[in-house]
């Protein structure tokens, strides 16, 4: 291959694999990859597009070895970083009580990402002018932000640095690359993850959605985009922590079928960092600079304190389930946190095993960073990249959630997006009683939580088909944006047709049509478009009335030619029994209090009411009604 090599990104994404991905795998050896936008003008369809032309850029490693002074202050540098101390207290206890198991339809994954999107839980700065220099400045308040990467990124990065080094790839409207190693596998201390490396949770599918977030916020403030790169490190650390090498492998494959299932592969893709390693190591280059520090740090700083620090460390992150697996809790946890002093004579021979391997995993674990230090490798291979980590640390941008695989996921209450997932040592939630929630297809674990799951709003999404159903010669379906001009001339002249029971203006109808479409984008249900012969005649269906609580209310509004004649009881009627076949057990209803029919209408399925509200800026009363199976 030729010192520079380029190509341009394929139209589309149909493949399962993102377009870096499929870039990444097309050449082989030293190459630095950059990228620049085009402009092609397609005769077929009378267009121009825009696309990426990767470009490669041959490059050549700093082939000396690294002295040892540069290795002790680096050692010392990395350690600090590393922050690989934990809890110093034994338990009591090691395990919460598991008290049910809980299996979800994969339908949640898909509530779950549409309410994990950016708009969600995040506020942009928008650009005051459309400068570059500006648009850096809100790229650099949005890393910034708590609630997508971490208020301390505005400590560890100056302001001036970060916008004079993206300037220039704004000015020549560049996507902009984070690269992120991470996500290696499931972490194997037996005390924070009670499962194989190869699973996936919610901590690391959060982390991808708020990856996936990162990206389409950007895109509000630079609209040339962005991508993010996953570099997985699994396999360059699997040997290091006694990990079994097919359950890396599955950790990756799931990682990335997860990714899929999520449809971000446009914004997140996934390397294996090993494999950046090999590329480059073509004469050994970097084996050798690996064993050079390897010996230096064997020979000098092997029996130093603060060596011994990350040793301790890697006691904890090492493979304890399978290392220690025979010993009951309380022994391994004296072997892995234990001073030897304190340590009962039975314990003695396997607390030293268990510290020689980590002594040498520890060396090892220290001399490939500090490869990766010396040999810039990452910025050799990406030179343009933003570099991030999954903790506050100098020069590089963390994001919000930390090590997500070094717990397992948790909710205090049944989460709803990514903001209720936290990653906690499995051991931590010993003073609850928690329930294991998995997904029913396959029975991964999915997350840990104290909140019984209420159905309701899963159950409500199968009570009305969304193409249609019919009721004798009533037909029903979602409502689309073509049903304005209709919906419109219905409501005219009707005051009984809106809950503000007045005539309402045409912009009035337009805002509820886009309300009724987004409520069934995003639960899935909906109030409905009611027809008859062919015209539209009103509209009914199921609402959200408090997502909290999981209350769901019915809803229906007939026409003034269509109202007292037996059509709103003949439609309620197939509703409740529709609700009842479904599986939901309480139904609500808000009625005006002057609406008399309604009221008798709700009487006649054993509506009760419960109170006065306040709903959609009138007063309404709430009616309960209990749907009981049969049998």
């Amino acid at each position: 291959m030729a010192d520079n090599y380029s190509i341009v990104e394929p139209l589309g994404n149909r493949y399962s694999s993102s377009k870096l991905e499929r870039y990444w795998e097309s050449f082989e050896g030293k190459y630095g990859l950059r990228t620049s936008r085009i402009i092609q003008f397609d005769p077929y369809a009378s267009m121009s597009r825009c696309p990426v032309k990767y470009i490669l850029e041959k490059f050549e490693l700093n082939g000396s070895i690294p002295s040892k002074d540069w290795i002790e202050d680096n050692l010392k540098l990395f350690i600090r970083e590393e922050g690989m101390a934990a809890a110093t207290d034994k338990p009591k206890v090691f395990s919460p009580v598991i008290d049910e198991e809980i299996f979800l339809s994969d339908e949640y994954l898909d509530n779950f990402l549409n309410n994990s999107e950016w708009e969600n839980f995040l506020k942009v700065e928008l650009p005051k002018d459309d400068t570059y220099v500006e648009m850096a400045n809100c790229i650099y308040n949005l890393l910034c932000n708590p609630q997508i990467g971490s208020s301390k990124n505005a400590i560890n990065n100056e302001k001036s640095s970060f916008v004079n080094h993206i300037l220039p790839l704004l000015e020549k409207k560049k996507r902009l690359l984070f690269i992120l190693p991470g996500f290696p596998f499931k972490d194997q201390n037996k005390f924070r993850v009670p499962y194989d490396a190869s699973c996936v949770d919610f901590s690391e599918i959060s982390f991808l959605l708020r990856l996936h977030s990162l990206i389409q916020a950007l895109y509000q403030v630079h609209p040339f985009g962005a991508d993010a790169l996953v570099l997985s490190d699994g396999r360059l650390y699997q040997d290091i922590f006694g990990v079994d090498s097919k359950e890396v492998a599955m950790y990756q494959w799931r990682l990335h079928d997860f990714r899929n299932k999520l449809n971000i592969q446009g914004d997140v893709s996934i390397i294996d960092l090993k494999e950046l390693i090999e590329r480059a190591d073509e004469n050994g280059e970097i084996s050798k600079i690996i064993e050079h520090i390897e010996t230096i740090i064997l020979s000098d700083f092997k029996k130093e304190e603060f060596f011994q620090g990350l040793v301790q460390g890697m006691k904890w992150n090492m493979n304890s389930r399978k290392l220690l697996g025979k010993l009951n809790d309380f022994d391994t946890w004296d072997i892995i946190k234990g001073n030897r002093n304190d340590i009962k004579k039975e314990l003695l021979g396997i607390w030293d095993w268990y510290h020689e391997i980590a002594e040498s995993a520890a060396i090892k674990y220290a001399a490939t960073n500090l490869m990766l230090r010396w040999t810039d490798l990452l910025s050799k291979f990406f030179p343009e990249s933003i570099r991030c980590t999954v903790h506050p640390k100098k020069n590089q941008f963390a994001l919000a959630m930390n090590y997500a695989w070094n717990g397992v996921a948790w909710s205090e209450k049944w989460p709803k997006s990514l903001k209720d997932i936290s990653t906690v040592p499995f051991y931590t939630l010993k003073e609850h009683k928690v329930k294991i929630v998995k997904f029913q297809s396959n029975h991964y674990p999915c997350f840990f939580t104290k909140e019984q799951y209420n159905q309701e709003l899963d159950y409500a999404k199968n009570v009305l088909k969304a193409d249609g159903w019919n009721v004798d010669n009533i037909f029903g379906r979602e409502f689309n944006i073509y049903d304005l001009n209709e919906f419109i001339e219905l409501g005219h002249g009707d005051e009984n047709f809106s809950w503000e029971r007045q005539e309402m203006s045409d912009d009035y109808y337009k805002t509820l049509l886009q309300f009724r479409i987004n409520h069934y984008k995003k639960y899935g249900f909906g109030v409905h478009a009611i027809f008859m012969d062919g015209h539209l005649i009103g509209q009914m269906g199921l609402q959200v009335l408090n997502e909290q609580k999981y209350q769901i209310e019915y809803v229906i509004f007939l026409g003034k030619n269509y109202a007292k004649k037996g059509i709103g009881t003949k439609l309620l009627k197939y509703l409740f029994d529709r609700c009842k076949d479904e599986g939901i057990e309480t139904i609500y209803g808000v009625i005006r209090s002057d609406n008399v029919i309604s009221k008798h209408i709700v009487d006649k399925f054993g509506g009760k009411m419960i109170k006065t509200m306040a709903h959609y800026h009138q007063t309404g009363v709430l009616y309960e009604i209990k749907l009981r199976r049969e049998g």
